[in-house]
């Protein structure tokens, strides 16, 4: 499992000044960071993969791209591949690819996870920018109320910091560009419940791969391709326990961040059986965040329900002793 927030690091000096077009030295002379130079990230491990408090660390093996640009510029430069330093805490090391300027600000830009085919942190194709999946079209998880799936790259990780001195070692913090839904199933019937299966429709694609625009206020995500993109997202639950009558199970769904309008449909199935729910209000699934919604598992449903927006989307609520059900065929 994984986690993140990363502090960037490097150093130079020099002084030069100019007198009657000549050139004049004054004292010595520090030279711009070469190319290639070996360059060091730091990365506090405890702010990984985020989600209302979850957290993961960094695990061997984990990389990130970093970009830099002159500050302000749209010039970015790819320095490629810093790996996790195995024998540091949240230390990346790698090379710079291109010389940083005396007297000159720097934008700097990372990325989680290393992709060779990420060329800019301004992503919005397969020439600038790799496939990175913002969850999954099918994703797992292993037992109920397990988080364990929440980290790695289905939720990727981008981190800026911009106009800061070539001599000072900028400090960038890691940002989540996945939300996370959570299907709280109670099992309102009479006999114990396994959940094989969970999967939340939104109203526009919110899961499979993306090119990453991170360079702006907001993040844009630019879908690969119909094919690649879905407004499905499917879970499957493996090992999980029997939920007894009247008890409750959470399952979790990494998607895409976006917001629905009132008046819209939102749709969850659990083993098969399927809800929808028409929003009152509008609501938005962010980044680094979970949503949860509240799913009574029954074969029949009241009309109409109540919503409390301030907490959980409650899906539907079974009113007894009433004559106002009626059996859910979709």
């Amino acid at each position: 499992m994984k986690k993140l927030s990363l502090f960037l690091g490097m150093a130079l000096a020099a002084s030069l000044s100019l007198t009657n077009c000549a050139e004049k030295i004054e004292g010595p002379i520090a030279p711009a960071t070469p190319a290639g130079i070996p360059f060091e990230i730091s990365a506090d491990i405890s702010t990984k993969t985020i989600n209302n408090g979850l957290a993961t660390q960094w695990a061997e093996g984990d990389a990130i791209n970093l970009f830099h640009a002159e500050a302000g510029a749209a010039g970015y430069v790819s320095d490629g591949e810093f790996k996790l330093d195995a024998t540091r805490d949240g230390v990346f090391t790698g090379n710079l690819s291109s010389a940083l300027e005396t007297s000159t600000s720097y934008d700097w830009y990372a990325f989680y996870p290393y992709s060779e085919y990420n060329k800019t942190p301004a992503g919005v194709s397969k020439e600038t920018f790799g496939y990175t999946h913002i969850g999954d079209k099918s994703q797992t998880q292993v037992g109920n109320d397990s988080k364990a799936h929440l980290c790695g790259a289905t939720l990727p990780l981008y981190g800026v910091v911009k106009g800061l001195a070539s001599d000072v070692k900028p400090a960038v913090t890691m940002n989540n560009l996945a939300s996370v839904v959570a299907v709280k199933v109670k099992n309102t019937t009479t006999e114990p419940l396994v959940v094989k299966s969970v999967s939340f429709t939104s109203t526009e694609d919110i899961v499979g791969t993306y090119y990453i625009d991170f360079t702006g206020e907001n993040v844009v995500y630019t879908g690969s391709g119909d094919k690649y993109v879905s407004a499905t997202a499917s879970l499957t639950v493996n090992n999980g326990e029997a939920i007894a009558a009247n008890s409750e199970a959470t399952f979790y769904i990494p998607i895409k961040p976006h917001s629905v309008a009132a008046g819209k449909t939102l749709k969850i199935s659990v083993n098969g059986c399927k809800k929808s729910l028409a929003l009152t209000k509008d609501v938005t699934f962010a980044a680094g965040r979970i949503k949860t919604l509240a799913f009574n598992y029954v074969d029949y449903v009241t009309i109409p329900w109540a919503e409390d927006f301030s907490g959980d989307l409650s899906l539907y609520t079974l009113v007894s002793k009433t004559s106002t059900t009626k059996t859910y065929d979709e």
